[in-house]
């Protein structure tokens, strides 16, 4: 038996949000870009993901894929790694934007 694998288009409907990359300010564009905000900011400082880590309770791997945009941070972790960047949250969605 064979079996053959057909690809077909599939449109978005008008109703929902952009893919990320169109730079429209979704909220949820900001959410994906937070961990480059976060990347950005420990690179500014010298910082390894080791120590950011450390400081902020968490592991170096969930650090990384936080920063990789292959997990979203918890607001507590969040908080935890602007305090370990000696950062606002806030101003870690600014640079998101």
């Amino acid at each position: 038996m064979t079996y053959v694998a057909v690809l077909t288009e599939v449109s978005r409907p008008n109703h929902l949000p952009n893919s990320g990359n169109e730079g429209d300010g979704h909220p949820q564009n900001r959410v994906m870009n937070i961990g480059a905000a976060i990347r950005k900011v420990r690179l500014e400082k010298g910082l390894t993901l080791e120590a950011v880590a450390l400081d902020a309770e968490t592991y170096a791997g969930n650090l990384s894929k936080v920063e990789r945009a292959q997990q979203l941070p918890s607001l507590d972790l969040l908080h935890k790694l602007s305090e370990a960047l000696g950062t606002k949250t806030s101003a870690l969605y600014a640079l998101a934007e």
